[in-house]
């Protein structure tokens, strides 16, 4: 009775850390708003970022029936790590290429200060705003994909 229980907990604790992952990497998702100033570009940026978000979330019930199906004699636990590393490993891709690919527009008004012209992307990682946001969106996905189930 306690191997189980302890394998529901692990499979909690993989696919949490899986949704922790996932919203860092949806968390950038308010930046439509600062690319561009014409409201026209920004219903076609938000169209856009929510017909890829459901690619990934149809990517991943592919990945996980690929998994099953090619994986189906070994336990459902090693199943589940395979398609959350896998997952994990394709976002961690696609967000890497994003930032690469993506340039940062500059302010509109120039500064009389160079050093307060541009934000270092590790300086949100000193914010707790931005931890606390990324909690608050981690659970709520948690919740509305395992409800889904």
């Amino acid at each position: 009775m306690l191997l189980p229980c302890i394998t529901y907990i692990h499979a909690f604790l993989v696919i949490s850390a899986y949704h922790l992952c996932i919203s860092f990497i949806y968390f950038p998702r308010s930046m439509v708003n600062c690319m561009t100033s014409n409201p026209t570009s920004r219903v076609a940026l938000v169209s856009c970022r929510n017909a890829f978000t459901m690619v990934a979330n149809l990517s991943l019930y592919g990945i996980a029936l690929l998994i099953f199906t090619l994986m189906h004699s070994v336990s459902v636990l090693v199943q589940y790590r395979w398609i959350a590393y896998t997952a994990i490993s394709i976002g961690c891709c696609f967000v890497v290429a994003f930032l690469i690919g993506t340039k940062e527009p500059g302010l509109n008004q120039p500064s009389q200060d160079k050093s307060l012209s541009r934000i270092s992307w590790a300086h949100w990682f000193k914010k707790v705003l931005y931890y606390q946001v990324a909690l608050v969106y981690m659970c709520t996905r948690l919740v509305t994909n395992v409800s889904q189930v």
